[in-house]
């Protein structure tokens, strides 16, 4: 997927979006901010593995989180939502259609990175913005 470099440690990457996690093999959609390597990075959004759940993790895959209460469940599937990844220092927040649902402290990933969107099911943008903090 296209990544942007950001030059700031703290930011926000926002995305209107629209994810297909039904059915079928484990998978998963959403934004992602400090990528470094190709496979570090926080990613936040939707997934159908194990549960429909949103989440927060500090690699590329969703089958490696090891954060303690990195997801929400809640079904965000065949809809239209918001999904907003603030990255703060050491606090890492995932909102949804503006409601913060899922927060982590973690210091995997201290420097700016890259961010951008990330999916392995089908997903329609609406639009995409990155903020400074």
């Amino acid at each position: 997927s296209p990544e942007i470099t950001i030059n700031t440690p703290n930011y926000a990457v926002e995305a209107k979006v629209k994810i297909d996690i039904s059915g079928g093999l484990c998978g998963s959609g959403g934004v992602f901010a400090r990528l470094h390597h190709k496979t570090q990075a926080y990613v936040g959004g939707a997934t159908n593995c194990l549960k429909k759940s949103l989440f927060i993790n500090n690699r590329v895959s969703y089958n490696n989180i090891k954060l303690d209460n990195a997801s929400y469940e809640q079904s965000v599937d065949d809809r239209v939502i918001t999904l907003r990844l603030e990255v703060k220092d050491t606090t890492i927040t995932l909102y949804v259609d503006g409601e913060a649902v899922v927060e982590i402290h973690d210091t995997s990933h201290n420097t700016s990175g890259s961010a951008g969107l990330f999916s392995d099911k089908p997903m329609e943008v609406y639009s995409f913005k990155i903020e400074a903090l």
